[in-house]
């Protein structure tokens, strides 16, 4: 997968989700590690660019998260079926095994969810 240094260029170069996921996730990484960067995705159009990306035809960023998720019949906010099932296959493949980074705060929160049902460890 080709390297972008900003996600300006990535769109350029008609990059798919994946790869301006994996730019946006490798940049807040690196910010989390202690890194200067600068977070250029999160401006109303590169949002609508990967909205558009995910096949998604709204813009996140111009809406509340009521209208991301309005409510279902039990009132509880719910973002639609086919921009959740973009959302959930891009993190899926994004979070393949090996990639997700264990630290002492998952760890306890896995025990806390093995104390509840032992098979969740």
């Amino acid at each position: 997968m080709q390297k972008f240094t900003t996600f300006a260029e990535a769109v350029a170069a008609r990059a798919d989700a994946d790869t301006l996921a994996h730019y946006v996730v490798d940049t807040v990484s690196a910010f989390t590690d202690g890194k200067d960067v600068t977070f250029d995705f999160l401006a109303k159009g590169s949002v609508a660019i990967f909205c558009t990306s995910l096949g998604i035809k709204r813009n996140w960023a111009e809406l509340s998260l009521e209208e991301i998720a309005p409510l279902d019949e039990r009132d509880i906010n719910v973002v639609p079926l086919g921009e959740a099932a973009n959302v959930l296959a891009l993190m899926k493949a994004r979070v393949a095994p090996g990639q997700a980074r264990r630290t002492e705060a998952t760890n306890r929160a896995a025990a806390r969810l093995a104390d509840l049902h032992p098979s969740t460890a």
